[in-house]
């Protein structure tokens, strides 16, 4: 299931993030999360147009989410700081999702909603 190809991409994330990027904008990047998902639901043959709704029913049924928080790590990956995504005086739209927001979709409760159309809305504005 995890055997997946090499991935020889020129990914270069200054490039992507020098302008507005939307969530299908980072789909289609094939960065290295994005690739390694994208290659494991083609070998489940999982693969379907990325919608809201298809991402978060993804998310249920072939994921578990586990956060830092629930098992108390320090995850030292984009910054030292240890809430690297807290708004810290900037509105950021990109949210996390959480084990519990998981544990929710996963019991059938959906507390996340958007319109489809949010996923064309840059997640970094540029002011």
């Amino acid at each position: 299931m995890w055997m997946i190809p090499f991935h020889n991409c020129n990914f270069n994330p200054q490039e992507l993030w020098s302008k507005p990027v939307t969530p299908i904008d980072l789909q289609k990047s094939e960065g290295s999360e994005v690739y390694i998902i994208g290659e494991f639901l083609k070998n489940v043959k999982a693969t379907e147009d990325l919608t809201y709704e298809n991402h978060i029913n993804i998310l249920r049924d072939r994921f578990i989410i586990v956060d830092k928080e629930s098992i108390d790590l320090f995850w030292y990956k984009y910054s030292v700081r240890e809430y690297p995504n807290r708004l810290y005086g900037k509105r950021l739209r990109a949210q996390r999702l959480y084990h519990s927001d998981w544990v929710c979709l996963y019991s059938g409760i959906s507390l996340i909603s958007i319109e489809e159309s949010m996923l064309k809305i840059p997640i970094n504005p540029k002011e």
